[in-house]
């Protein structure tokens, strides 16, 4: 395969990993296992908004991905293609693992509402925690539907979302962020290992009807053990530097060793601006969440969507002339999250793979990938660590 690389270094010393959160590009083969509907979440953005364009991303290959109508804009030498999941969690948690290699099979396949009852019984007795609301519910209805009654308790709104992720919602004038995030942390102990990903904080601040998520101060606490020997250790290990936001840190549990960039979840430019300066670090690895995407995708915020996308866009065709030729930056996703839809959830989509470096002199089709943990395994080989268990090397 490397033949179909021309010119490019086959070792770079710097690989850059942006996931667009919930930019899924079409439904996997297996997606009725998970829904009962085709879902293709920015495909379907393209064919409801009239005149949509991501010049940047089609021209990398998005275009031939999502079989759109040929455009005029300027081809941009690099790979491309998709990947599909293999884990049976159907959210980031799942999805940033098996990047990695790691394949976890935790998934809600029984009756949430029953799911719902049974921890929160067990959370009462155990932990004597009262929550209010306890139900599969959209946290964007929860938080309204139960304020007056979050006012009158002073207790926290629990409510659960798809694949074992559990969320506790406090107004900040009504429960402080730390007093929410230390209910949660006791909550996480008494169902540890029982099935469950994760238990998300929301404190909130502001109006009904214009609430407003202090992302800042949010935590997550993992309710299951991960390897504590992975791809990310073993990096470190090896004296190569990790930087990640501190999404994705969570999310990998925390790994000695490796370096946080701390988003703002609510400011795509300040993320971007941070992104830009870390391209002139000597961070050999580095792990870059935008959320926004996911976080309209649950709003079914439509328009909100893909703004975002063109702004992202927009910041890649800057992006992409700060980089050298030692660079290797791969953008791909974690699962769908369709704004067209009315799935409240995730979307069991493939995710796009792009891959750009500027040495690059043709643009090549990877093909459909058969796990996301091929980009772990490009890592793996390019900073000459031990094979991953499963993937395959882009290099």
């Amino acid at each position: 395969m490397k033949d179909h690389y021309n010119s490019l270094t086959m070792t770079f010393k710097k690989i850059i990993i942006l996931v667009l959160d919930g930019c899924g590009i079409g439904q996997q083969d297996d997606y009725l296992e998970f829904q009962d509907i085709e879902t293709n979440t920015i495909g379907n953005i393209y064919k409801i908004i009239p005149n949509f364009s991501l010049p940047w991303l089609e021209s990398m290959g998005l275009n031939h991905l999502l079989k759109l109508t040929e455009t005029n804009n300027e081809r941009i030498p690099g790979w491309f293609g998709k990947m599909k999941q293999q884990a049976l969690g159907n959210d980031t948690f799942a999805g940033i693992w098996e990047m990695v290699g790691v394949v976890f099979n935790c998934r809600f396949v029984s009756n949430i509402q029953e799911l719902s009852d049974k921890i929160t019984k067990k959370i009462n007795s155990e932990c004597d925690v009262l929550t209010i609301c306890n139900k599969y519910i959209s946290g964007y209805i929860a938080l309204d539907k139960y304020y007056d009654e979050h006012i009158k308790t002073k207790l926290p709104i629990l409510y659960l979302s798809d694949d074992g992720v559990i969320l506790l919602a406090a107004h900040e004038e009504i429960m402080s962020a730390n007093e929410l995030n230390n209910i949660a942390q006791k909550i996480s102990k008494t169902i540890y290992n029982l099935g469950y990903v994760r238990i998300i904080t929301r404190p909130f601040y502001g109006e009904r009807g214009h609430f407003v998520r202090n992302e800042s101060e949010r935590k997550d606490f993992l309710l299951l053990e991960t390897p504590t020997s992975n791809l990310i250790t073993d990096l470190v290990q090896s004296g190569v530097s990790v930087r990640m936001t501190k999404h994705l840190n969570r999310i990998f549990n925390f790994p000695p060793g490796t370096m946080i960039l701390k988003e703002n979840y609510n400011n795509n430019s300040e993320l971007f601006s941070l992104i830009n300066r870390d391209t002139f670090e000597n961070y050999n690895l580095q792990l870059y969440v935008i959320p926004d995407t996911d976080n309209f995708g649950h709003q079914k915020n439509l328009v909100g969507f893909s703004n975002c996308l063109i702004e992202i866009d927009h910041w890649l065709q800057e992006y992409t002339k700060l980089l050298s030729g030692d660079d290797l930056l791969i953008i791909t996703a974690d699962h769908g999250c369709d704004p067209t839809s009315y799935l409240r959830g995730h979307c069991r989509e493939y995710v796009p793979l792009l891959v750009y470096n500027k040495n690059s002199i043709n643009s090549f089709d990877l093909g459909i990938r058969n796990t996301f943990s091929d980009i772990g395994q490009t890592i793996a080989m390019n900073f000459n660590l031990r094979s991953l268990s499963r993937g395959i090397s882009l290099l």
